[in-house]
């Protein structure tokens, strides 16, 4: 999918939600959750490519599987948090938006920490 083809997708939803907005807010607010839902599963699979890519860096630079494997889950992790975020902040509840945002930190730092733990123990290995 090309960014012409995600931006008209994007400007028909807006178009389509700001009619719908001023019948029905509520679906209208449908109509942006799936929009956004569709091009999120659309871009799935360039998400995968990307994926793949950085594995292979970072195999080739000599970086354990684990660390690969928790590294794409740690930005996984962070889209899909971005995303909920979002949607609450469109839905009107920023304060449930700050929640999500704040869980997902969480998360995030929970999901690095192995990887904080072996780069510690590696600069102690090198400091003796």
């Amino acid at each position: 999918m090309s960014a012409f083809q995600v931006c008209g997708f994007a400007l028909a939803a807006v178009i389509l939600c700001t009619i719908t907005r001023e019948h029905s807010p509520s679906f209208a607010l449908l109509v942006s959750f799936s929009c956004g839902a569709i091009l999120f599963m659309l871009f799935a699979s360039e998400y995968l490519n990307i994926a793949g890519w950085f594995s292979s860096v970072m195999k080739s630079a000599g970086v354990k599987g684990e660390h690969i494997a928790l590294t794409l889950k740690v930005i996984g992790s962070a889209y899909i948090v971005e995303f909920a975020a979002e949607s609450c902040e469109e839905a009107g509840l920023p304060l449930l938006a700050s929640k999500v945002t704040l869980a997902g930190k969480a998360l995030l730092i929970s999901l690095s920490l192995p990887v904080i733990a072996s780069m510690i123990s590696l600069i102690t290995e090198k400091m003796a």
